[in-house]
């Protein structure tokens, strides 16, 4: 486990530019154990050969998961620099981390007029995939909570995190005949590979109450959204959380308009850090990903003129445009600050981020959807209350960075589960499975796609907000009157089949501008560490 030195560590000397800052501290002053690590290798299409050249090459380096174009290993911090310096070798960095975006369900009696239950609709003969990062104690609630059998497809360290049974819960309360199917993760890498074991396994709808925060463009572009709009295309229903982080952005354009350096954000963004001893914030900009020409840096303030912690990777026209911070403030009230470093007096697009609320009138509450949520493929889900029908303050809204609406609807959150005992199950994570269950009963007696279900979802919501679809709601909150499974939905589809063919396919993530699937540029560290891959609890305002 890499320990807080990675984040500490200014300094980084003169180890290999291969590795990213984090590691180049590690190699500088290696301690503990083996560090997990992704490798990207300079061919797309040569990843498992790498694997296989690297095992046997470096000491210690032991290939974990191979999937996407990537390579995910362990490797003892001393040889480091070794694994940086070999050939085919484009980049070594730690994995991105996927955080859950959660926060007997009330939802049910929310959304139904109805007990859909009581007239045979129960889910009876669907499989349901839940993709999360973790099942802690799913074993204790089986015949109860759950049901008696489970099938289970793990990866990751499946027992360090309750979330995901969380999520099974209301899946099992919403649709009680379904068969529930477990996939665990914790990175990027393990994400695909579940996903193409997902198709593999043919399976037909998945609930996903997971999703990677402003490590990429949210404009259906990036490695996990393309891959969850292969798996629409093959006629599996995905349904996504929009995310937690609707207070988590500042959006907008910034200029160094006095040619100082440093961009003008319209004041100050202030992040509330005063409850936590660390601070973790990024910053994307609009440029191509792998292309980028703009040489931006992020830099964390407190009260003094001296930077607490920064980002200073280079962009010359092949980098990211990213750059991320992550360190142990000695203040309470810190802010954030970008600093143009290649002085250009052009404004450009910025997404700031933090992974603590930013202030009050500092965040944008536009723009925030977490990834995959932007995908097309995906039927994304924004959190209402159950009680008052308000839409939960920390729902990420739309529209995606192209201009498409989301979310796609809204369902209930803050709900009561056994996992959580007296503790609320709050999030997007939470309305997610409510949608997902209700997606079980249709697809129980109708052999529909993925747009079929979508259709009917957005023809049941109850229209929230402004009229008609919107950032915030989507469609609006799920509402299911008395004879609605009943209801005809013109799907464009003459035979309502939803055809899923090509379901055997292997996975390659088309469109994010790596032709075999590897993530291009994603090269931006979020690695959270196991203590941080944890739920994310809502805080009423």
């Amino acid at each position: 486990m890499i320990t807080s030195l990675l984040w500490t560590i200014c300094a980084l000397g003169a180890a290999p530019d291969t590795l990213s800052p984090p590691l180049r501290a590690l190699a500088l002053h290696p301690s503990g154990g083996p560090v997990q690590v992704v490798v990207i290798p300079t061919v797309a299409d040569h990843d498992r050969a790498l694997a296989r050249e690297l095992s046997a090459a470096v000491p210690g380096f032991a290939t974990q998961v191979v999937a996407g174009g990537m390579v995910q290993a362990l490797v003892p911090p001393d040889r480091l620099r070794e694994l940086a310096a070999r050939e085919g070798v484009a980049r070594v960095r730690v994995p991105h981390r996927a955080r859950p975006k959660e926060i007997v369900t009330e939802g049910y009696s929310a959304m139904f007029e109805e007990d859909w239950h009581a007239l045979g609709r129960t889910g009876a003969g669907v499989r349901v995939a839940i993709l999360d990062v973790g099942f802690k104690d799913y074993l204790a609630l089986q015949g109860t909570e759950l049901p008696p059998s489970i099938e289970t497809h793990f990866q990751g360290d499946w027992s360090a995190e309750e979330h995901g049974t969380a999520v099974a819960e209301i899946i099992h309360d919403i649709a009680p005949d379904a068969e529930i199917v477990l996939y665990s993760f914790e990175t990027e890498v393990e994400f695909l590979a579940s996903c193409q074991e997902i198709l593999d396994n043919g399976e037909v709808l998945v609930s996903a109450s997971i999703g990677f925060d402003n490590v990429w463009h949210a404009d259906d572009t990036s490695i996990y959204s393309r891959t969850v709009d292969q798996l629409a295309e093959a006629g599996i229903t995905w349904v996504a959380a929009a995310g937690n982080e609707g207070w988590s952005y500042w959006v907008g354009e910034a200029v160094d308009s006095d040619g100082d350096g440093w961009m003008e954000l319209d004041g100050e963004v202030l992040v509330e850090t005063s409850a936590y001893d660390f601070a973790w914030a990024s910053v994307r900009w609009d440029e191509p990903f792998g292309a980028a020409a703009r040489d931006l840096d992020l830099y964390l303030y407190g009260t003094g003129d001296e930077a607490l912690c920064q980002s200073e990777d280079e962009q010359s026209g092949a980098g990211d445009p990213y750059e991320e911070i992550w360190c142990h403030p000695p203040a309470e009230e810190v802010k954030l600050a970008v600093y143009d470093y290649s002085r250009s007096s052009a404004p450009i697009k910025l997404w700031l981020f933090s992974y603590w609320d930013l202030a009050p009138g500092v965040a944008s509450l536009r723009e925030t959807l977490t990834l995959p949520s932007d995908a097309s493929g995906a039927i994304t889900v924004g959190g209402v209350q159950w009680w008052d029908q308000e839409l939960a303050w920390y729902s990420s809204r739309g529209p995606t960075n192209d201009g498409r609406m989301k979310p796609d609807v809204s369902a209930p959150t803050e709900v009561t589960t056994s996992t959580y005992g007296n503790r609320q199950f709050t999030g997007t994570s939470a309305a997610t499975p409510h949608v997902a269950g209700v997606a079980a009963l249709l697809l129980q007696d109708n052999a529909w796609g993925p747009e079929q279900v979508r259709a009917w979802l957005v023809e049941h919501a109850e229209d929230l907000g402004p009229p008609g679809p919107d950032k915030d709601f989507g469609a609006g909150y799920l509402q299911i009157a008395a004879g609605a499974d009943d209801d005809p939905v013109d799907t464009g589809d003459p035979d309502d089949t939803g055809d899923p063919d090509d379901t055997g396919e292997a996975l390659v993530a088309p469109g994010c501008g790596c032709a075999t699937g590897a993530p291009g540029g994603l090269w931006a560290l979020v690695a959270l560490g196991a203590g941080l891959i944890r739920r994310r609890e809502a805080r009423r305002g």
